[in-house]
């Protein structure tokens, strides 16, 4: 008897077995379940490939729908893919596949029978990439940016201060947008989105420049110079103005050939004399000297740090000896540092034969300024004569001109309002090499002598 019984299980047991795996051959163990709907597609019977192939065509459709931006009397479309909508297909495919699936087998033959009575639609998963729709969103932020105008400092006719105005700016609300475009991105026909503005303030305000404390003038020097020459005139015009209008922050160090650029032709800038090797020879730039030297015045009398000064190899006309500065484009230059706690402003000016610089910055921080000149040492030339058969024995002519040397110290005294001496300082040292006298002494024949004209 038991053992009849246990056959009867044992039959029963492999008959149950065989009917389901029947069932799933029917049913399909590799397709999603029938009963599985997307709207009115259906996917059930069909291979996850062929159910996402179906998804990806539904989802591209709902992508090239158009979205309108406008702002003011302006307007752009961007499909939906380009502002970063899309669809979760994967967890949509996940979600269909596992209807009819998971439990015990019996569980599974249920949940599929219900499917056939009550279809299971599929729910739909979307998404939004701000990343890329903040990235069509800056190609309308460049088109409808308004620049801001900073507030100028600038100096009139007359020295006075004078503040110009400047201007706000605006640009896309970027963050609006982006708030705005995400719940338009989920409608099935989105309506036209309306962009906004937000304003751009200048980065410098008059607050700027109320801070800079830039209110007179606190020191000014001059030179003059022939007009006459007309191109080292125009060289000094032309370097004069690259240097006016200058702004420099406390700390910071002006460079004069950083400011005024190379002297070349290309530049603007004629040919004049210039002193090379102790000589004057005709060279483009002829007369730069001349502006580096007197700005160089100008900030001596200001009390500001000399960082980088040189003399030329002779003493020029326009300034006491030891009271020049030589430059040249990419080797010898003029600097000095902003050392008060203001900003300072540089002008130039043009004034008949004189040319003028002027700082300024706040008189209340003013110092007075005493220059000294003291000539060390005077170094006589030599003279050097040298034989010449071409000219006459006895005769004798200036070959080469020659002229002193000296040795210099410029002493800077600073003293307050007072009259309290607050620093003495060489502020500079300068050395001028002599220059020899050249004569030639003729070695020739005597010259013949005059013959007297007869008497009539």
């Amino acid at each position: 008897m038991k053992k009849l019984a246990v056959i009867v299980l044992l039959v029963l047991t492999s008959t149950l077995a065989g009917t389901w795996l029947a069932v799933q051959k029917v049913l399909g163990n590799d397709t999603i379940v029938e009963g599985v709907y997307f709207g009115t597609i259906n996917l059930g019977g069909k291979s996850r490939q062929e159910a996402a192939r179906l998804l990806a065509t539904e989802e591209n459709k709902e992508q090239e729908r158009l979205v309108t931006l406008r702002l003011e009397d302006r307007s752009w479309q961007f499909s939906k893919k380009e502002l970063g909508y899309g669809w979760d297909l994967q967890a949509m495919l996940d979600w269909a596949w596992a209807q009819g699936r998971g439990g015990w087998p019996w569980e599974e033959w249920q949940a599929r029978r219900r499917l056939q009575e009550q279809p299971a639609e599929v729910p739909l998963k979307e998404k939004v990439d701000l990343t890329l729709a903040r990235k069509q969103l800056e190609t309308v932020a460049e088109a409808v940016y308004v620049k801001p105008v900073d507030w100028e400092l600038t100096v009139n006719a007359a020295d006075q201060v004078v503040y110009i105005p400047g201007k706000q700016g605006s640009k896309l609300d970027m963050e609006a947008a982006l708030r705005q475009l995400e719940p338009a991105l989920l409608e099935r026909q989105a309506k036209p989105i309306q962009l906004a503005r937000v304003p751009v303030e200048p980065a410098v305000n008059r607050e700027t420049l109320d801070n800079m404390r830039i209110k007179a003038i606190i020191s000014q020097f001059s030179t003059t110079f022939d007009p006459k020459n007309v191109d080292r005139a125009y060289n000094v015009m032309v370097a004069a103005n690259a240097v006016n209008g200058v702004l420099l922050a406390p700390g910071q160090v002006f460079s004069f050939n950083k400011i005024v650029g190379p002297r070349s032709k290309e530049a603007g800038y004629r040919d004049a004399p210039v002193i090379i090797n102790n000589e004057l020879v005709p060279g483009v730039g002829g007369g730069v000297c001349q502006v580096s030297t007197t700005l160089y015045n100008s900030v001596l009398l200001a009390g500001l740090e000399i960082v980088e000064r040189t003399n030329h190899s002779i003493p020029v006309k326009y300034v006491p000896v030891g009271r020049d500065a030589t430059v040249t484009y990419g080797g010898l230059d003029f600097k000095f540092r902003n050392n008060r706690n203001h900003w300072l402003y540089l002008k130039s000016q043009i004034a008949g034969n004189r040319l003028i610089f002027k700082v300024f910055g706040d008189p209340a921080e003013n110092v007075n300024v005493e220059l000294i000149d003291q000539i060390t040492q005077v170094i006589e030339p030599k003279v050097i004569t040298v034989k010449d058969p071409n000219l006459p024995k006895g005769q004798k002519v200036v070959k080469e001109e020659g002229h002193r040397g000296y040795r210099h110290y410029t002493v800077r005294i600073i003293k307050d309002r007072q009259g309290k001496v607050l620093k003495r300082e060489v502020v500079t040292k300068s050395y001028y090499k002599p220059k020899n006298w050249v004569y030639a002494v003729g070695t020739g024949p005597a010259a013949p002598a005059a013959v007297p004209a007869p008497e009539l």
